[in-house]
């Protein structure tokens, strides 16, 4: 049994929830990765209603303390390490990080919107498009949907999801074809997630995410167009270096 912590005041029931939860978190008893008790424990514990605890582990998401997971209950949030995306990445390609998977999707659908005029192509026109989910030691890192010209990789190993992870990325990959990739164009926006973003990411209903639209050019030709690669806003730093003549 757990002592609900003294009133102060008029201070609401499912705040006193929320700092009895807070004090075990901050005293180790909950530690970064357990979970939460289940809420028919809680209301037990606390001796509150079903109501009550669920205002309580609201406030505590809204803090970032704690994270729900679909269909498996409410954990301790992890500490959350933080990691750089620079334009370096792109000229000095590299193997993936050990601890790194890949989940991949690859399907042909036609060029339209904002992906066919990304590409300089017509609507209707035939493109690959890979659709990945990074993980880093398990954790979910970064979502990708890039697109690519069907009659320029197929047959090869670029179209195969076998291959993913390659040694190198897709700039590597394209000069294996005899592509080379002579500029790189990025956007950034932050957003709000869709509600797949945030169940794939296991985010919080509060954290933003950083959405980078890319693409990838030959000279003047358009060759590969990433609408969008989205990451989590805090977990992420966007590195750039722009050369001024």
């Amino acid at each position: 049994m757990i002592a609900m912590p003294r009133r102060r005041g008029q201070e609401a029931a499912y705040q006193q929830v929320a700092q009895g939860l807070r004090a075990q978190i901050d005293a180790g008893q909950l530690l970064p990765g357990m979970p939460l008790p289940t809420e028919p424990q809680l209301e037990q514990q606390f001796g509150v209603s079903r109501i009550t605890v669920r205002r309580a582990v609201q406030i505590l998401r809204d803090e970032g303390r704690v994270e729900t997971r679909h269909g498996s209950g409410s954990y301790v949030t992890p500490p959350r390490s933080r990691r750089r995306l620079s334009m370096q990445r792109y000229a000095d390609p590299r193997p993936p990080e050990a601890g790194a998977t890949i989940d991949r999707e690859f399907d042909e659908v036609d060029a339209e919107g904002d992906v066919a005029a990304a590409l300089q192509v017509q609507d209707g026109t035939l493109l690959l498009r890979r659709r990945m989910v990074q993980r880093l030691n398990h954790s979910p890192q970064k979502i990708s949907t890039s697109y690519l010209l069907a009659d320029m990789v197929a047959g090869t190993p670029l179209a195969d999801p076998a291959y993913e992870p390659w040694e190198a990325w897709t700039i590597a990959q394209l000069a294996d074809l005899g592509v080379k990739v002579t500029a790189v164009e990025e956007s950034v926006l932050g957003r709000r997630p869709t509600a797949e973003e945030m169940q794939t990411l296991t985010l919080q209903g509060s954290d933003p995410v950083q959405s980078i639209t890319r693409r990838m050019l030959a000279g003047d030709r358009p060759v590969e167009a990433a609408v969008d690669i989205v990451v989590p806003a805090d977990r992420f730093f966007l590195d750039y270096r722009i050369d001024l003549p």
